[in-house]
């Protein structure tokens, strides 16, 4: 689970570059463009396929290197979202809009920075908050 909430959150930190640097549609909103820690770019099918790499490549991670590994990418997270002048609601706001799909067959279509940002809380606020003794 460690591994996977750290995997998430680098793919996050990418997507914030790109937003950053200006870029309407960060490729994590079609699963490209990820790149490992050695360099490697690699594009997924889908959210299950991206959970399953991941889950492999970590498999075998000492636990010290998976902890400090995910703890860098949390931390490195959430600078991207509270330094003043960083992700600002400016930044999320220039990219495309998005439909956010929620349980209910409700949608909400909003900015694709703002999604990232909600999915950035949901994921280990709500998603795994168990699994985080949250």
């Amino acid at each position: 689970m460690v591994g996977h909430i750290g995997a998430w959150d680098r793919y996050l930190i990418l997507a914030a570059g790109e937003m950053l640097a200006g870029v309407e549609w960060p490729s994590i909103m079609t699963l490209e463009g990820y790149v490992e820690a050695d360099g490697k770019r690699r594009c997924f099918v889908s959210v299950d396929e991206f959970n399953a790499c991941q889950a492999e490549l970590h498999a075998d991670w000492p636990w010290p290197s998976l902890q400090s590994m995910t703890l860098q990418m949390a931390e490195t997270v959430y600078a991207l979202f509270t330094q003043p002048g960083l992700l600002t609601a400016e930044t999320l706001e220039r990219t495309r809009p998005y439909v956010w799909r929620l349980p209910g067959d409700v949608r909400l279509t909003m900015p694709a920075g703002w999604y990232l940002w909600g999915i950035a809380l949901e994921h280990e606020g709500v998603e795994h908050a168990t699994d985080l003794g949250i």
